[in-house]
């Protein structure tokens, strides 16, 4: 089911669920986009698989990261019409944002005017601007799935430590800034890295939540051959970062 957010509120699309059978590999985030985006999570899958051992982070050891203020910054702070992402005790929706609850996969996020959320299954959730070129992807990690990754997921895992992971498969073929944290609207620290993948010349931006038994990886894209593209990819990292800050499990405490 697709929902589409308006101004105004909801419009609900009903439409068929994609065929699970499109890839032999099924990677987390990468169900029904285009097949050239496709090659980016084929090679991360494979580049998981071949580098897990060199990356082991050892218990309590943070990953190293651009030292940042303890109520980390907004991503974009020209971009006014959306809040800081820093926690609050009673966090107000951003202008004109929505609260969705996506009960498959047991996570509420405030999606932005003028986008459709589509569920694909209980691991996966597909974001896409309307009238643009914004498209985000949700795929929730435990170990159910850890096999899709290549990952060696396991209860608790922290978001800095899969972040690494996923930084060191991402940077083979690509360029990423050193991860920051980010307090979510809940108060969990999730982490963010941004980067252009080479392969494709395609900006994207990386999230990484760690909850009690599973994790939430996030991938923002910008659009195909737009590494230049500074303005459109500080509009659309600035709303991927508030829908990471947003991120909240259901049922958990």
């Amino acid at each position: 089911m697709t929902v589409t957010y308006t101004a105004g509120g909801l419009l609900p699309v009903l439409q068929p669920h994609p065929s699970p059978h499109l890839s032999p590999f099924r990677p987390v985030l990468g169900i029904i986009f285009p097949m050239k985006r496709f090659l980016v999570f084929v090679t991360l899958l494979f580049l998981l698989a071949g580098c897990r051992p060199a990356v082991a982070v050892e218990e309590g050891t943070p990953l190293t990261a651009t030292p940042q203020p303890d109520n980390a910054p907004a991503l974009a702070p020209t971009f006014s019409p959306y809040p800081s992402p820093a926690a609050t005790p009673t966090p107000d929706l951003p202008l004109g944002w929505q609260a969705h609850a996506a009960a498959e996969q047991g996570l509420e996020i405030y999606v932005p005017p003028a986008w459709e959320v589509t569920s694909l299954d209980v691991y996966h959730l597909d974001l896409r601007e309307v009238d643009g070129v914004g498209w985000l992807e949700i795929g929730v990690l435990d170990e159910a799935n850890e096999a899709e990754w290549g990952l060696d997921y396991r209860p608790a895992m922290r978001a800095d430590e899969l972040m690494a992971v996923l930084l060191n498969a991402l940077r083979q073929n690509g360029d990423f800034e050193e991860a920051y944290p980010l307090l979510t609207r809940t108060g969990r620290t999730a982490w963010i890295s941004t980067g252009t993948y080479k392969v494709l010349n395609e900006r994207l931006l990386i999230g990484t939540v760690g909850l009690r038994e599973r994790a939430v990886i996030v991938i923002g894209h910008g659009s195909e051959g737009a590494a230049e593209a500074d303005e459109e990819w500080e509009r659309l990292s600035a709303i991927y970062g508030q829908i990471v800050w947003s991120i909240t499990p259901q049922g958990e405490n």
